[in-house]
C-alpha cells in the first residue's frame, strides 16, 4: 500500500473583517479584535461593531444563539476577547473573572522617552459631558484607576519618526481609557 506522509494539521484559524477566531467550542468563542473596531456600539449606534460581527458569525454558522460579551476593549486597542454563546455562560465566565481578578497586561508604544524604568499611576478617572476621560483628585467625581508600567525599550528619534517608548502595562483596575489617560497626562500619548 502506498502511503504518503502527512504532517500534523494545524488548528484552522478563521479570519473575519476586524477579528480572527482564536478558539470556538459549543459554549464560548475567543476572538482577536483589530484595533480599528469598536467592541460595542456607543451612543452613535455604530452598526458594525465586534459584537454585531461575532453574532453574525455564530448565527450564520449555526453554532449557537448568539454572542454575549464577557469583557471589552476600547477602540484603538487590539487583543483577545471572550464571548459566551449563552447569557448563562457569559455570566459564569464574568463571575470567574471577578473572583480570580485575571492579570491584564498590555504592550503600548508611547511618544517620547519614558525616563523612569517602571512606575505606577494612581488617579481617579472622571468623564466630562462630552465623554472625554480625565484624572481628578476628587474621589467623589471619579473611579480609582491604578496602572503599573515597565519600560521595555526607548527608541530614538529618526528622520521618519519621533522618539517613542515601548512599555508593558499591567492594570489593577479596568477603567475606560485608563492607559491612554494616564500616559497622556504625563506627556506620553499612546
Amino acid at each position: 500500500e502506498n502511503r504518503r506522509y502527512s504532517p500534523k494539521r494545524r488548528p484552522q484559524v478563521t479570519r473575519h473583517r476586524g477579528f480572527t477566531i482564536v478558539h470556538e467550542d459549543r459554549e464560548i468563542i475567543i476572538v482577536d479584535k483589530s484595533a480599528d473596531l469598536l467592541t460595542v456600539p456607543t451612543d452613535g449606534r455604530e452598526p458594525h461593531t465586534l459584537i454585531y460581527r461575532v453574532n453574525e458569525h455564530i448565527r450564520h454558522e449555526g453554532r449557537g444563539r448568539g454572542a454575549f460579551l464577557v469583557h471589552r476593549l476600547d477602540r484603538g486597542v487590539s487583543g483577545l476577547l471572550v464571548f459566551g454563546k449563552t447569557k448563562e455562560m457569559a455570566d459564569a465566565v464574568q463571575s470567574q473573572f471577578s473572583q480570580r481578578k485575571p492579570e491584564r497586561q498590555y504592550d503600548a508604544i508611547v511618544t517620547g522617552h519614558v525616563v523612569k524604568q517602571q512606575g505606577e499611576f494612581r488617579t481617579y478617572l472622571a468623564t466630562s459631558k462630552n465623554l472625554n476621560r480625565f484624572s481628578t483628585e476628587d474621589e467623589e467625581d471619579g473611579e480609582l484607576a491604578v496602572t503599573h508600567y515597565q519600560v521595555v525599550r526607548n527608541y530614538p528619534r529618526t528622520a521618519q519618526s519621533p522618539a517613542v517608548t515601548h512599555v508593558t502595562v499591567q492594570l489593577e483596575t479596568g477603567r475606560r481609557n485608563q492607559i491612554r489617560v494616564h500616559f497622556a497626562e504625563e506627556g506620553h500619548t499612546v
